[in-house]
């Protein structure tokens, strides 16, 4: 059993997203305003809310992804090479990075 100063991911999660001091006692969440008055939450709406943070969250994975590839390149020295050598290695590297990770429709 969880006590009242127990900090969770869900917790932390719970007062980021709410701007509120979030705290487990007998295994519910307590919502506190300024004044660590215990405030009343529409459960069912915080659900929906963090069920569609999470929808949204992985939608962009891909973002996410592409930009750890992304940043192992060194991007300016890829294109200045492309330029000088006639090749074509920053945009081919480019398509398979989107191509390994791409866009959900």
């Amino acid at each position: 059993m969880q006590n009242e100063n127990t900090v969770s991911p869900l917790v932390d999660i719970l007062s980021r997203n709410t701007g509120r001091r979030v705290v487990m006692k007998e295994e519910k969440f307590i919502f506190l305003d300024d004044k660590n008055e215990v405030l009343e939450i529409d459960i069912e709406k915080a659900k929906e809310e963090l069920e569609q943070e999470i929808i949204n969250f992985e939608a962009t994975k891909y973002q996410r992804d592409r930009q750890k590839e992304y940043s192992k390149l060194n991007q300016d020295e890829l294109r200045f090479d492309d330029e000088v050598n006639g090749t074509t290695i920053w945009i081919d590297t480019i398509k398979s990075i989107k191509q390994k990770y791409p866009k959900p429709n």
